[in-house]
């Protein structure tokens, strides 16, 4: 199977870290986020959590590239 950056349409000549039972939450970024987006995001990672899904959190996922590629 071939396997096409979202990015730039390439092939992807390198092995990808696949991660079942994940769920990828992106929010505003930064430390200071209101109130309302604490609380949805907390919701969103109990649910998550209630069937065994594993939530990364975009702003815990430095790696410096575009956040397709860690989608």
């Amino acid at each position: 199977m071939i396997i096409y950056s979202p990015i730039d349409g390439d092939a992807i000549n390198y092995t990808i870290e696949f991660r079942p039972k994940h769920c990828f939450l992106i929010t505003q970024l930064g430390k200071t986020k209101p109130k309302l987006v604490s609380d949805i995001e907390k919701s969103i990672k109990d649910y998550c959590q209630s069937f065994k899904y594993k939530v990364i959190d975009a702003s815990a996922e430095r790696t410096g590239r575009d956040f397709l590629l860690k989608i």
